[in-house]
């Protein structure tokens, strides 16, 4: 990764949807600041984890190993510098987050070293290593170096405002920013496939949580059905 690039830097403003105390309020998405990683982290762990199908069904958040592992790994995604923040002015004074989108860069050929303890750890690694060997996007697409999601929320006060779509969108502007031309994130549940689908994702690999199950039952991921049927990686390339 460049470390030439400007930073932080501000990708674009917009005004939110609805209307409060006779305005719309006005946002911007920019990257994240050392000072806000700690913030990020702690939505990550204690409001993404639970919103999440795959971690909320593995029930992530009552396996404290895991949780402690999983802390340690979005810490050093954070350190890349490649996360987004949408903020917002609450009064003169005082900035708000609304919301992020934790993002790493994959590079081809570049394994991960994780050796989890936690059982919903290494279960939930099994699921994802297994569908990463369902295709290689790197060589499909020939491409060395891909920007991956891994998590994006919007805080509850903040909805209806389409900031998911928006955040989504920005990921366009950090790929080109630091020279990236491929996205490709695992959505898993239908409402973030929905959204990512309006702003222009295509699937590269799709499967049935329950099929999932039959293939291994190491696999099978209890109760996730009754949220959302399927798992997608979807991906978007900026020409």
């Amino acid at each position: 990764m460049s470390t030439n690039r400007e930073f932080p830097k501000i990708y674009f403003e917009f005004e939110g949807r609805k209307v409060f105390n006779g305005q719309k309020r006005k946002y911007w998405i920019q990257d994240a600041t050392e000072d806000m990683l700690q913030e990020v982290e702690d939505l990550v762990v204690n409001y993404f984890f639970a919103s999440s199908p795959t971690m909320k069904y593995l029930k992530v958040l009552e396996d404290p190993v895991t949780l402690a592992e999983f802390r340690l790994v979005w810490r050093k995604v954070l350190q890349e510098k490649l996360t987004l923040v949408c903020l917002t002015k609450v009064d003169q004074n005082n900035t708000k987050l609304a919301g992020f989108n934790v993002l790493s860069e994959s590079i081809a050929n570049v394994k991960s070293d994780y050796n989890f303890q936690g059982a919903s750890a290494q279960k939930l690694f099994k699921i994802l290593t297994w569908i990463e060997s369902q295709g290689n996007f790197h060589k499909e697409f020939k491409f060395d170096r891909v920007m991956k999601g891994m998590g994006l929320y919007v805080l509850e006060d903040y909805r209806g405002e389409a900031l998911g779509e928006r955040i989504l969108e920005a990921r366009e502007h950090i790929c080109r920013h630091v020279g990236i031309h491929a996205t490709l994130t695992g959505f898993t549940s239908v409402i973030s496939q929905k959204l990512a689908a309006r702003v222009g994702f295509q699937d590269f690999y799709a499967i049935d949580y329950e099929e999932l199950g039959r293939i291994d039952p190491a696999m099978h991921i209890p109760d996730i059905q009754n949220h959302s049927k399927v798992y997608k990686s979807m991906y978007k390339i900026y020409n």
